[in-house]
């Protein structure tokens, strides 16, 4: 890309000189190579999320995170402002990624715009038409409709956000398996198979799926919740965490009245 490109009539983009220039002569604003790329790649109609990280870091063996490509598209935006072209004129398109639309002065738009702009760059913006190719607009324009969402995560409760998504029964579910996963998780398990080892202390009978449970410390740990009523104790665990069982009577009883507690091995 070699030829002056105008962006409005009176700022025009030099690749020569990696700048963009005033018709009226005030002092050009040059661009990084990185932003530079950036400008070119949005000209072409090329400016896909992915297309952009490909071009500018991952072709050069270079790894980043989608923060360097906001932080990319922000730093450009700042250079249209300093040369009186509103931030606005590359817009993100959600999902797709960043278009060149038609130019304003920096007057066109308000303030409150542009600042909305800068903080949130994933929010489409209404502006004017597009300057890109006729073909991809409806693409875009469709994209951009899929994913018209409230994003200023900031002025909504999350209470709010999540029962948009999810409704209130779903949530009372999962509470219930949180409370009760434990119950759950030593009934499954109770096989003879998997609570093989078995210790009788003080009257009580200790059922655990390893041996290694009924080591000092884990046994300390286990007594401190044994009251005079527990009869039978199922121990078991995942990694470090380990799940008991405190029973009146066989936990496969109708009558067995089970206590659960898990705590960390460390």
């Amino acid at each position: 890309m070699d030829e002056i490109i105008p962006l409005s009539e009176e700022v025009f983009y030099n690749p020569a000189h990696s700048s963009l220039e005033m018709v009226s002569g005030a002092e050009s604003i040059h661009l990084t190579p990185n932003e530079k790329k950036l400008l070119e790649l949005v000209l072409e109609n090329r400016g896909r999320k992915e297309t952009i990280i490909d071009e500018i870091w991952t072709r050069q063996g270079v790894v980043v995170s989608e923060s360097s490509y906001h932080q990319l598209v922000k730093m450009l935006r700042r250079k249209f402002q300093d040369a009186s072209l509103s931030p606005l004129s590359l817009k993100t398109i959600p999902r797709y990624g960043i278009v060149l639309v038609t130019c304003k002065k920096e007057g066109g738009t308000s303030a409150a715009d542009d600042r909305a702009e800068t903080q949130h760059n994933e929010v489409a913006i209404a502006v004017s038409e597009p300057a890109v190719a006729p073909e991809l607009w409806p693409e875009l324009q469709q994209r951009q409709d899929d994913s018209a969402v409230p994003l200023d995560h900031s002025t909504v409760p999350l209470s709010t956000i999540l029962t948009a998504r999810c409704p209130i029964w779903l949530f009372a579910v999962l509470a219930s398996v949180m409370i009760f996963a434990p119950a759950v998780w030593v009934y499954v398990q109770n096989d003879s198979t998997l609570f093989a080892h078995r210790l009788v202390k003080n009257n009580v009978t200790y059922h655990a799926t390893s041996s290694a449970y009924f080591g000092k410390g884990a046994m300390t740990r286990i007594a401190r919740d044994l009251d005079n009523t527990t009869k039978e104790i199922y121990i078991s665990g995942n990694g470090p965490k380990i799940w008991v069982a405190y029973c009146q009577n066989k936990i496969d009883k109708e009558d067995a009245r089970c206590a659960y507690t898990h705590f960390s091995a460390y």
